[in-house]
């Protein structure tokens, strides 16, 4: 026998084909469910030896603080670890530039500085475009594809 399903707010009901939609659309009798008897009590037994509780779940630690303040402030401090990451980057790539002759390719120093600071190559880049602007107090001159300590 083929049925229909309807819907309602409790849920799903199964209609045979020929059932009557008003039995359906009629509301169905309220009726109070029986309480459960109570079960009787349990008769008085030996009390059972006490258990030691567990010891609850100690707290998570803290992140272990390394000798080197950089990946914990990564995962404790976002704005301290990127104020901490601008500064290495300057360093890193004054030194990278000066120590091959004052001037590097682009693409060398984002990808050097990447590995070294541990960061994207395209925070990189950014910081890169950020500390070669225009401007006389910024240290880089970035030209092209070529990279250079800018002279005071």
């Amino acid at each position: 026998m083929r049925t229909r399903v309807r819907s309602r707010k409790d849920g799903l009901i199964r209609l045979p084909s020929g059932a009557r939609v008003s039995a359906w659309l009629s509301p169905e009798p309220a009726s109070k469910p029986e309480p459960a008897p109570n079960p009787p009590a349990p008769a008085p037994s030996k009390p059972e030896p006490s258990k030691p509780e567990p010891a609850p779940n100690p707290p998570a630690p803290a992140p272990s603080k390394p000798d080197d303040d950089y990946e914990y402030l990564r995962s404790t401090d976002i704005c301290a670890f990127s104020t901490e990451a601008q500064r290495r980057f300057v360093l890193f790539c004054a030194e990278f530039i000066s120590s091959r002759g004052g001037t590097v390719s682009a693409a060398s120093l984002i990808r050097a500085s990447a590995f070294h600071c541990n960061l994207s190559t395209e925070t990189t880049k950014r910081y890169l475009s950020k500390y070669s602007a225009p401007l006389p107090d910024t240290p880089f001159v970035w030209l092209g594809d070529l990279v250079s300590l800018r002279r005071a």
